[in-house]
Parts: structure tokens; sequence; C-alpha cells
């Protein structure tokens, strides 16, 4: 913990889950700047007191935390089917892009020894 407060360190969503859940809250109030705080700085450095080198300030009316209702969770709902669906299409360019560069690669493979796809199938 001493090591993700001074910027050393990252949680991944996962980690963020299992101490939303040890500490009885949801992921997303972990992520909240709290009531009695105007800003936070996320990275950067500590330098003497309360100076600080770096890093990136938000405030909190750059956070828009979502309602907990039926709205907040539908919401919520939207996003993560989104998500889901760019990340699908992200997939298909890839393998897209993949299979592309293997043809690429086996065309390179076949002019450097200096046949073509007719001439393999002539060769004996």
């Amino acid at each position: 913990m001493s090591a993700a407060e001074n910027g050393r360190r990252e949680f991944t969503a996962a980690e963020i889950v299992a101490l939303a859940v040890e500490l009885g809250v949801l992921p997303g109030a972990l992520l909240l700047v709290p009531d009695d705080i105007d800003a936070v700085v996320i990275g950067g450095k500590r330098g003497k007191g309360d100076e600080v080198l770096g890093g990136t300030v938000v405030t909190r009316d750059e956070v828009q935390p979502l309602p907990h209702d039926a709205d907040g969770v539908d919401h919520l709902a939207q996003l993560a089917a989104d998500a889901v669906s760019r990340a699908e299409a992200l997939t298909e360019s890839l393998d897209e892009l993949h299979s592309g560069a293997m043809r690429l690669r086996v065309q390179s493979l076949r002019q450097s020894q200096g046949s073509t796809p007719e001439r393999t199938t002539d060769r004996k």
C-alpha cells in the first residue's frame, strides 16, 4: 500500500475489486475523491512537506461518479457491453492483421527462395 501511495506501484483491476470486497464497498468507491479532499494527485513524487513533483491533479469537479440506482446500473451495464463490443472488434481486426502478415511472410519466403506459388507445383 505504501508503494501505491507513493506512486511506485499501480493496482490491477482484480486487486481493486479484491480490496473493495475486503472493505465492504463498491470498487468504484475506491476511485472517488473523498468529500473532505478538494483534489488528488496521480503519479508524481512527494517533495518536502505537502509539495508534489509531477503527476496529474484530479479535482472533485472532474470526477463524475455513477449514481447508485437502477439508472446507474443500467449505464454501467451499457458501458460494459460497449467495451465488450470494442474488444471483440479489436480482436477481429488483430486476427485479420495477423492473417495478412502471415500471407505476406509466406509470399516473402517464396520470393526469397526464387519460387512463386505457380512454380512450386511444377517442381519435382
